[in-house]
């Protein structure tokens, strides 16, 4: 591997990150603006990036996800999972509300995977997208 082609590495690498920062600052604005509303009683926001080791080598995973609580009782859970297992990205949407035994989805989970950063940036660009759609049909 030459240093041209490690740098190039590098800078994929950390075209991924940008990318997934500017999807959690999408769920930032996207909460503070949902905390606006005056039928949305109280948001939540987080964000998680972990690193596990598995059979097949390390898997990053890196989660966001923005909640609401809306007056009459209702709460929804908009959630973004990205991970990496060494060979794949795999981006998984989901809108979801909370229940004892776990949440419960309101939309079927839309997955995208891609093996470039550029299909990754892609992928997880028109993930957030298609979720910002979906809170405007479901709150």
């Amino acid at each position: 591997m030459s240093l041209g082609d490690h740098k190039t590495e590098i800078d994929s690498g950390f075209d991924a990150w940008i990318a997934f920062a500017r999807a959690n600052e999408r769920f930032i604005s996207w909460t503070l603006d949902l905390a606006k509303r005056p039928d949305v009683k109280a948001t939540r926001h987080s964000a998680d990036v972990r690193l596990f080791a598995t059979a097949t080598g390390p898997k990053l995973d890196c989660t966001c996800y923005a909640e609401a609580d809306f007056a009459g009782g209702r709460t929804l859970i908009w959630g973004l999972a990205v991970s990496w297992d060494g060979r794949e990205w795999h981006v998984e949407t989901k809108v979801s509300r909370p229940h004892p035994d776990g949440a419960v989805a309101l939309e079927p989970t839309t997955q995208r995977d891609g093996t470039t950063t550029a299909e990754f940036v892609g992928a997880l660009s028109e993930s957030v997208e298609q979720l910002m759609r979906t809170e405007l049909s479901l709150s």
